[in-house]
């Protein structure tokens, strides 16, 4: 925390430009931050040394930009033409740092002749949010060919058994039962063959899942990683295959169940350490719920007590059966409290923290909102949209293949004979479709619906509540 502290210290004046080109050419990454969040918050007088630092390698700055300007940042569906100089009800702000940004990015591009072409390419090639922009400010200019950066993930329901029965859990819809080694062997070989580079076993609680260490070892072989989320109450120290070499990060549910349950909370505990001694990345994953009261004021004291860095907030989803305890798409604005309280103290406590699915801004404070703008995309947006609208697409114990484990149709029967891009087709019109649906009557004021930065709330809400019109009647109502 020390480059923190300095922060704070250094923040308390204006830099000037002198002060910043000395703290960013000093190879110190604490001071060059500094020097990044100066170029950034004071964009209006320091742009030119923005772009003129502003590189593929300058990861403080350009991780700074990113944060505080969400239109540098890739949309869920392409961007159509914003219309210029319209104010917008909610987030104008973020349109007024946009006109300033391409009104300061032409000044200097007309300005150095010579650094044109450079800092053009490299604002095209880091910030994906802009490139339409720049191709239409500068239809000659050659810019360069860019990579996905993506990978194919698949998601695959392992089982449907869980040992606790958590009231939100949208897996009660889902067979009891677990894919045999022979169907998992056909998933691993049909992933292979279609470039699929991580693997997520899900549940139920996956730890359960009697292949687990199995499907652990294959995707060794195979050269393939994954992540999973468990409640983590199912000692781990019998599963000496589970590395950092293929599992890059654990999802650990902060339950009610097992919190409060001593034995419980001692094997969560125990697993949280060694999965840290075994350098697996460890974030918390807590459901916001109406109906556990206070609860969630439980959480930062144990992560702080368990060294906890990050905690990944979500809604739960509702199920087709609506059964299952959830928030109503209808009283989302129950849980701002909850959500603002969390905000709070985990920034007292330096724990960052992500927004799981896509929470409508608008109804959070205007220092929330902007807290969540900065420190979380999550909060605006779904990846499913990566990967042509198939980062999040899952098969079941059944072996259907859905869109995400939020979106039950279209369904896709497995098969060995089944080709990626048939599967992108199918996905991608039910995707599309419900990403085009504004949420709210309001989404037309909106500067971050204008720029498809946010698509209002999760689609498993959109599936569930099928009709565009009916959806906006919940939601205006």
């Amino acid at each position: 925390m020390e480059h923190a502290r300095l922060y704070r210290q250094l923040s308390l004046a204006m830099l000037n430009s002198e002060d910043i080109i000395e703290l960013w050419t000093s190879s110190n990454p604490h001071l060059m931050e500094v020097a990044a969040a100066e170029m950034v918050r004071g964009f209006d007088v320091h742009s030119d040394l923005f772009f003129r630092f502003i590189d593929v390698q300058s990861y403080a700055l350009r991780d700074m930009a990113a944060s505080q300007w969400p239109f540098l940042r890739k949309s869920f569906l392409p961007v159509e033409d914003v219309p210029r100089d319209t104010p917008y009800d909610y987030f104008d702000d973020v349109r007024q740092q946009y006109d300033l940004f391409v009104c300061r990015l032409q000044q200097y591009v007309g300005n150095n002749d010579d650094k044109a072409q450079h800092v053009l390419a490299t604002l095209y090639t880091i910030f994906e949010g802009i490139r339409q922009d720049i191709t239409r400010l500068y239809p000659d200019m050659v810019m360069p060919t860019v990579e996905p950066t993506g990978c194919r993930q698949l998601m695959v329901f392992v089982t449907g058994f869980c040992n606790l029965r958590c009231p939100y859990c949208f897996s009660k819809e889902i067979d009891r039962k677990h894919i045999d080694v022979d169907k998992l062997d056909e998933i691993i070989d049909w992933s292979r063959r279609n470039n699929i580079t991580s693997i997520t076993p899900c549940g139920g609680e996956p730890l359960l899942y009697n292949h687990i260490l199995y499907l652990i070892d294959r995707m060794r072989e195979e050269g393939m990683t994954t992540y999973f989320a468990t409640n983590f109450t199912i000692d781990i120290s019998r599963f000496d295959t589970i590395d950092s070499d293929v599992v890059t990060t654990i999802y650990v549910h902060l339950t009610r169940s097992a919190l409060h349950n001593q034995y419980l909370r001692q094997v969560m505990e125990k697993n949280i350490a060694v999965a840290k001694t075994k350098r697996i990345e460890v974030i918390a994953r807590a459901n916001l719920c109406l109906s556990e009261g206070d609860f969630y004021r439980e959480w930062v004291p144990f992560l702080v007590a368990n060294g906890f860095k990050h905690i990944n907030l979500a809604l739960t989803i509702p199920t087709q059966g609506g059964e299952n305890d959830y928030i109503p798409i209808d009283r989302f604005r129950h849980f701002v409290p909850m959500v603002e309280y969390l905000v709070e103290e985990l920034d007292k406590v330096g724990i960052t923290y992500d927004l799981a699915k896509p929470v409508p801004l608008c109804f959070f404070s205007h220092s929330t909102a902007r807290r969540l703008l900065a420190h979380t995309q999550g909060a605006m947006r779904c990846n499913i949209s990566e990967d042509d609208y198939m980062k999040n697409v899952c098969i079941s114990p059944s072996l259907v293949l859905t869109p995400c484990l939020g979106v039950s149709s279209p369904q896709i029967p497995f098969s060995l004979n089944l080709q990626w891009d048939d599967v992108v087709r199918t996905m991608r019109s039910k995707v599309v479709s419900m990403l085009s649906t504004p949420t709210f009557d309001h989404c037309t004021r909106c500067y971050l619906w204008q720029r498809r930065l946010c698509q209002g709330v999760c689609l498993s809400y959109k599936d569930k509540l099928r009709d565009a019109s009916t959806i906006k009647k919940h939601l205006c109502e």
